[in-house]
């Protein structure tokens, strides 16, 4: 039996950690790479881009009378704006349950080593033991 590994980042590109991936014995990785696309686009129908922005105030206590140990007053700094996609979480819960309810697993599995060139699989096998990920594509690991 044969398990294809769908990977799906989780860190930006370059880093050397392991990533996340789905495995589902028995299917082709195109299969898997149409059902993660089909859950992702099934999400972002569901839980569309939402983004919302946060103002935060900042307020510096002391600085202005200072009789040793102690300062008194308050100086006010300007307001900071952060944005953020107030649905990004539901997305990647809705892609999940998705992923889950079509038989898949998520794993970890480590990248490649930058200096090697890994043998390329394109099927997978029933076990992430020797496999690493190079270039967006899973191989066998040295």
């Amino acid at each position: 039996m044969t398990r294809n590994l769908l990977i799906v980042p989780i860190v930006l590109a370059g880093c050397a950690v392991p990533m996340e991936a789905w495995i589902n014995p028995g299917v082709e990785a195109t299969r898997a790479e149409r059902t993660l696309l089909t859950c992702e686009a099934e999400a972002r129908r569901d839980f569309p881009v939402a983004t919302q922005t946060e103002w935060n105030s900042s307020i510096t206590i002391g600085g202005r009378f200072c009789d040793d140990p102690f300062c008194f007053g308050a100086a006010r700094g300007l307001p900071t704006a952060r944005q953020r996609d107030v649905n990004a979480d539901l997305r990647a819960r809705s892609v999940d349950l998705c992923m889950k309810e079509a038989g898949y697993s998520k794993v970890r599995v480590p990248q490649c080593p930058a200096d090697i060139t890994p043998l390329q699989l394109s099927r997978h096998p029933g076990s992430t033991n020797g496999i690493c990920l190079v270039d967006g594509a899973f191989a066998l690991s040295p």
